[in-house]
């Protein structure tokens, strides 16, 4: 009897003392005023995505392909000025030097940008500028 007794007792301390002992404690609260953080809104073209797109569209001479048709990619980086002014173009993706560099001149004399901004304040900020389109080789404008 006496071990009978003596191994439900061990079974019971030994479960209580596996346990994890939790402690319940309050969420600390901050010290001092949260700062709260501020949205970023990117930079934009006046009038928007579409505007800028019609505003390449327009304006923009398109290489003839001598090759098959194809798709066709330009990658510019920039940086949009606090002003809205663009700087620091960067060919990120070529297509050739001469249409890359029609590209950055179309971007230089666009309209000033409404740069981004963090909160009412605008900022300088960068944009990656991907332009693509499917060309026609010239046999094709022939007819």
């Amino acid at each position: 009897m006496k071990y009978g007794l003596l191994f439900p007792f061990a079974f019971l301390c030994l479960s209580v003392i596996a346990y994890p002992k939790t402690k319940t404690t309050k969420p600390r609260q901050p010290a001092g005023p949260v700062v709260m953080q501020q949205t970023l809104t990117p930079p934009e073209f006046p009038g928007g995505q579409s505007a800028l797109f019609s505003y390449v569209m327009n304006n923009l001479k398109w290489p003839k392909n001598k090759n098959a048709d194809s798709l066709q990619e330009v990658v510019l980086t920039f940086y949009v000025e606090k002003d809205g002014s663009l700087t620091n173009f960067k060919v990120v993706k070529s297509l050739t030097p001469s249409f890359d560099a029609s590209v950055i001149q179309l971007l230089k004399k666009s309209p000033k940008w409404i740069p981004a901004k963090r909160g009412n304040q605008p900022i300088k900020s960068k944009y990656d500028f991907p332009i693509r389109y499917h060309s026609e080789s010239e046999t094709n404008d022939a007819n």
